[in-house]
């Protein structure tokens, strides 16, 4: 089931600080509007996966973009998780819907529960934090992407249009579209 975060709860409330292994991240909720936050992401050596676990609502999943990366949950679908519409703006731009139409396959581009974006990874494999750059990129994405018509190449999220449009008339996407 899914529940809006609450950042003076723990372990959210420790996440508002940059300090040792943490890296700066760009959180976008299904529901509600973005922060940066500062998840734990190593002690020394060790990898800790509680912190990112806790943002995803479960297993973690990673897509990889140009200068940046995008972590969700591995089983959104399965859960139940609400869509999340700025993090498939930013999977539909990356698969480039009007490609894939083109050869008749279909992907299923909904992202549902609540996202955060990370730095790649450096030449150790720990994600960097997320450059001003990056984090420009990503709102760059979301602002402009003014319609779901990617949803159309798969019949399985076809829904989606009409509970997008529920959303675009119910908020000011002032409000809700920018960070």
């Amino acid at each position: 089931m899914y529940q809006i975060k609450d950042f003076t709860t723990h372990p959210f409330n420790r996440m508002g600080e940059n300090g040792n292994g943490r890296h700066r991240c760009l959180f976008i909720p299904a529901v509600g509007p973005m922060r940066i936050i500062y998840p734990l992401q190593k002690i020394g050596t060790r990898c800790v996966l509680e912190d990112h676990q806790a943002l995803v609502d479960g297993s973690i999943e990673i897509v990889s973009y140009n200068n940046f990366a995008m972590t969700c949950n591995d089983n959104g679908l399965n859960s139940r998780l609400p869509v999340n519409f700025r993090a498939t703006k930013l999977n539909a731009h990356k698969i480039k819907a009007p490609e894939l139409k083109a050869t008749g396959r279909t992907w299923p581009v909904g992202i549902v529960g609540d996202v955060f974006i990370v730095g790649n990874n450096d030449h150790h494999g720990w994600s960097k934090h997320l450059s001003q750059k990056g984090e420009q990129e990503v709102l760059d994405i979301i602002n402009n992407c003014d319609d779901m018509s990617c949803m159309e190449i798969d019949p399985n999220f076809q829904s989606l249009q009409s509970v997008y449009e529920g959303y675009s008339s119910s908020f000011d996407k002032k409000l809700w579209w920018h960070a």
